[in-house]
């Protein structure tokens, strides 16, 4: 034994666990156990050592856990380097497990460890640089989560993060809202999430964002103030979410609906079209306790929509009356707009809990009367994401002359293909 390593020896085992509560480096720290008996049982008499280990990087876990086997499996499936191929190996399931770990873990409305550790280890694999790999039919829906969830991150201009499979999110954001993959919600009553099909979206205007060759929406984006770009939620994710935040911003893109048929008809997606993006538009929301019988009717027209979500059961649907929250919002943006929105609470979807239906009805004024113009009704339906920072979903034309809808009324769009495109909001409270 060397004589700088038989001086830890002697030292008092207080002065010993105080130098191994300040080894940074877990290379570093697994060498100092190893220097010899002192040491070892210092760091592993008890968990004292460990305990302060962890807290260090991860939020706290309940009492009587056991921080030494805690902190290295961590430590382990979050190793730099992880590639992710779909998410089916060994390796990265491991690794999603944990991810979803830390994120339900998560408590701290001010700073979270746990998510700055895995802000760290976004940088340090791939998860977020190859988002539709190719040749990767059906991914791990628990990745897609968590790549959904990320979002924010994607959308950060720092961080570079390139955009792949731009055309295949494209045909999936102008996709017949009626076809099988085209629905946000699916499953028994439509509770089920369409996990994949949003982040399609998400990859949309990631790609219209983030790249300045395409001359959409980087240089608004970038000239935004950090406050008013997406960030990521904070404090524990729950099912009992609290509604939503009441300033929003955003934007949305369409097609002239030649192009919509064009992209529709496609069976792979090669070509890109030209979107068509009007800058952001911000949205205001106060909350309502009583809904008018306008608000009722512009809802019944929405419903009526065969562009809006079906196939919910009527015990369902008025459940779902008794939990929705209802908000009257006014925005901007290349005109002032008024709008009513109602959100319901959905279940946990794989493990992630404070997922909520968002569904708008965007409407002008008549100049006359100030009562809505019921030709010119746009109907947003999406998905709240957990957390209730973000938005993703579509948009559609509210057609009058619906065949659901009894008192139809004539209309530029009638007898034209279902008009949708996608939309992103965020919360800028």
């Amino acid at each position: 034994m060397a004589a700088r390593d038989r001086a830890f020896c002697i030292l008092p085992p207080e002065l010993n666990k105080f130098i191994a509560l300040f080894i940074e480096s877990d290379a570093d720290f697994c060498n100092f156990q190893l220097v010899c008996k002192q040491t070892y049982y210092v760091v592993n008499s008890d968990q004292s050592v460990w305990r302060e280990r962890f807290l260090d990087v991860y939020e706290r876990i309940p009492i009587g856990s056991n921080f030494k086997f805690e902190y290295q499996v961590r430590r382990k499936a979050l190793q730099p380097g992880i590639h992710f191929a779909g998410g089916h190996t060994m390796r990265e399931k491991k690794c999603l497990l944990i991810i979803r770990e830390l994120i339900l873990d998560e408590r701290n409305r001010v700073s979270s460890l746990n998510l700055d550790c895995l802000l760290d280890f976004s940088s340090s694999s791939n998860i977020l640089e190859d988002i539709f790999i190719k040749g990767i039919i059906k991914p791990n829906p628990l990745l897609a989560i968590v790549q959904l969830l990320w979002t924010p991150w994607s959308l950060d201009l720092d961080r570079g993060f390139p955009t792949w499979g731009f055309p295949n999110s494209q045909q999936a954001a102008y996709v017949d809202p009626n076809s099988p993959e085209g629905q946000i919600f699916y499953g028994r009553n439509n509770r089920k999430v369409n996990v994949q099909w949003l982040l399609h979206i998400s990859n949309f205007f990631k790609y219209h964002m983030t790249r300045k060759e395409e001359y959409s929406l980087f240089e608004e984006y970038e000239s935004l103030e950090l406050s008013q770009r997406p960030k990521m939620w904070s404090g524990k994710l729950e099912d009992q979410v609290p509604g939503l935040a009441g300033n929003w911003k955003g934007s949305y893109a369409f097609l002239d609906a030649t192009d919509v048929i064009n992209l529709r008809h496609q069976l792979i997606s090669t070509d890109i079209f030209i979107d068509n993006i009007d800058g952001f538009q911000s949205i205001k929301l106060d909350p309502v306790t009583n809904v008018t019988s306008s608000v009722k009717m512009l809802f019944d027209l929405f419903n009526c929509s065969s562009n809006a979500t079906k196939g919910i059961e009527h015990s369902v649907i008025l459940e779902m009356d008794r939990d929705a929250l209802y908000f009257e919002a006014s925005g901007h943006d290349h005109h002032p707009f008024d709008a009513c929105v109602r959100v319901h609470p959905l279940p946990s979807q794989y493990g992630f809990p404070g997922w909520q239906r968002f569904s708008m009805v965007k409407y002008f004024r008549d100049p006359t009367s100030s009562n809505p113009l019921v030709s010119d009704l746009w109907g947003y339906e999406g998905c709240v994401l957990p957390g209730g920072e973000m938005i993703l979903g579509r948009w559609f034309y509210i057609d009058p002359n619906d065949p659901a809808n009894e008192d139809a009324v004539n209309t530029p769009f009638r007898g034209s293909v279902p008009y949708s495109g996608p939309f992103i909001l965020w919360n800028i409270s």
